[in-house]
């Protein structure tokens, strides 16, 4: 019947949400002990997001039993209380599951003190705390701190993104000192700079390298493009013109003002005109009258002569995330 499938999916969920924290273990291993309970079922919501419930969520409420609408903060107790009680139902009888993890009490004691933990005490007169990001006139305007905490203020955001260390200094001691004078409590966030995590990792972008001419403004080169064909075995990071790493025994037959011929990324037919050898014997200069995109493996043919040589490994070029309008 319908409580049977109410029942099976239940469980389904449940299977879920254990595969969830097997999934994020090592992650939860990591968390100090006080917040592992805390960490074990964030693992559990993010497993139980990853199924859409409105379906089960309507059938469940026909029933009266919980649509698992609040289970943010204890999702392991709530499924299973809402199996006992559909099983309950089918059985004429209700039996209490045996506590596995965080109960619904202790998950909204835990979300309450983590709360107090991270955002500071409730307010007397609100449910909410205000977190209010300070400006860069925080940190030159002391009364700045005390006209935000008289409006509301719990919390004190620094972007660390912006201004400097001396700056978020002097922006917190104005908030503590403002804090001070007012007898308000008003704790104090700093926003690391850097990549977000909603982002997640940039992922590299294709081996390739754009040699490109310098023109003028009606498109004349001025300077030709400049590359340096260095031996594949050694490459060495170094200032000055890209290296293009080849094997060192091509490399040591090469003359100036040979000329190399490639096809380029987009299929474009380029010539390459070899130059002076470098000081020091690290590789030969390169360079190419018109725009080259040279990638990895690709064939340099010596103009006019069997002599020919894939092109070794270039570095990864680094993405960018692309922002659309809406």
């Amino acid at each position: 019947g319908e409580l049977a499938d109410l029942v099976r999916e239940l469980d389904d969920l449940l299977a879920c949400v254990a595969g969830g924290e097997d999934t994020w273990a090592d992650a939860i291993a990591a968390v100090a002990p006080a917040y592992r309970d805390s960490a074990r079922n964030m693992a559990h919501y993010w497993a139980l997001r990853q199924t859409d419930l409105r379906d089960l969520q309507v059938r469940l409420a026909d029933f009266g039993l919980s649509s698992l609408g609040r289970s943010e903060a204890h999702v392991e107790a709530s499924l299973r209380l809402a199996r006992a009680a559909a099983l309950s139902l089918m059985q004429s009888g209700w039996r209490q599951p045996e506590p596995v993890g965080l109960s619904r009490s202790e998950g909204r004691e835990l979300l309450r003190q983590n709360t107090i933990d991270l955002l500071g005490p409730e307010p007397d007169d609100r449910d909410t705390r205000i977190m209010v990001t300070l400006p860069s006139e925080a940190a030159t305007d002391p009364g700045l701190a005390g006209d935000l905490l008289e409006r509301g203020m719990n919390i004190a955001r620094i972007n660390c993104a912006h201004d400097d260390a001396q700056a978020w200094r002097v922006m917190a001691q104005n908030v503590r000192a403002a804090a001070a004078a007012t007898g308000r409590t008003c704790l104090i966030a700093m926003d690391l700079g850097g990549p977000k995590l909603r982002t997640g990792p940039v992922q590299p972008g294709p081996r390739v390298v754009k040699l490109r001419p310098q023109r003028d403004a009606l498109g004349r080169v001025i300077t030709p493009a400049q590359g340096c064909l260095t031996p594949q075995d050694r490459q060495e990071p170094a200032a000055g013109p890209v290296q293009l790493p080849v094997p060192a025994d091509w490399l040591a037959r090469r003359r100036s003002g040979e000329t190399l011929v490639v096809h380029d990324a987009r299929g474009a037919t380029r010539r390459l005109t070899v130059g002076d050898e470098i000081p020091g014997g690290t590789g030969r200069l390169v360079t190419a009258a018109k725009t080259t995109y040279v990638t990895t493996g690709m064939s340099m043919r010596v103009l006019g002569e069997h002599d020919e040589v894939d092109l070794g490994l270039l570095p990864e070029t680094t993405q960018s995330l692309v922002l659309h309008a809406g």
